[in-house]
């Protein structure tokens, strides 16, 4: 199932080429697995082409884990989003649950 999603995306090579460099620096890797997550809406996907650009040799390691790492931020960041303002709109309902 993987493979069915990542192959659009390991067939455009401007994809393919940002995740070739910049998963050689730490902190642009991050933010560019973060940003495919986060509109992507799928961190499989992401763990996907970059699982696939490893096997070919277009990746190494040190490249890949900070791929993964912001792949894993960016996969919260729709919760985060949806948490903003709830404790407020909480506060001034009878129903949402009090911290104990």
């Amino acid at each position: 199932m993987v493979t069915q999603v990542t192959k659009p995306l390991v067939a455009n090579e401007e994809i393919r080429q940002a995740f070739i460099s910049y998963g050689g620096n730490l902190l642009l890797g991050v933010l560019a697995g973060m940003l495919v997550a986060f509109v992507g809406q799928s961190s499989s996907a992401t763990v996907g082409l970059v699982l696939a650009l490893r096997s070919v040799g277009l990746l190494n390691l040190d490249g890949a884990i900070p791929l993964i790492l912001g792949d894993n931020v960016g996969a919260t960041m729709t919760a985060l989003i949806a948490s903003i303002g709830v404790g407020r709109w909480c506060q001034t309902r009878r129903g949402c649950a009090s911290p104990v």
